[in-house]
């Protein structure tokens, strides 16, 4: 389990202090013979960050396949990401990533 917050003070006058808090819960299960299978769930929040009014969301989700007898591991990730600002309209963002770490 992770979990950070912060804040700072705006260095510009008018501006709202930009903060955050970000939390992520990982699990370890032994689903097959090649290694453990890692999972993960995270979520972040930043507000006041570009300019006053935003509001940024981000969710991830994570899976790892650990590979013992090479050393090595798979994994795959799905994030979304969605941007609020007051006069503006953005779309959502999703992305998905896969790859595999060889270690040699």
């Amino acid at each position: 389990m992770t979990f950070a917050a912060g804040t700072k003070s705006a260095a510009t006058q008018g501006r709202d202090d930009p903060m955050f808090y970000y939390g992520k819960l990982g699990y370890i299960a032994k689903l097959n013979s090649l290694g453990n299978t890692n999972f993960a769930v995270d979520y972040g929040r930043y507000e006041d960050v570009a300019q006053n009014g935003d509001s940024f969301d981000t969710i991830g989700v994570q899976a790892v396949q650990e590979i013992e007898s090479i050393g090595s591991s798979m994994y795959v990730s799905y994030r979304y990401h969605s941007l609020d600002r007051t006069g503006s309209s953005f779309d959502d963002i999703h992305a998905v990533m896969s790859g595999m770490l060889v270690a040699f």
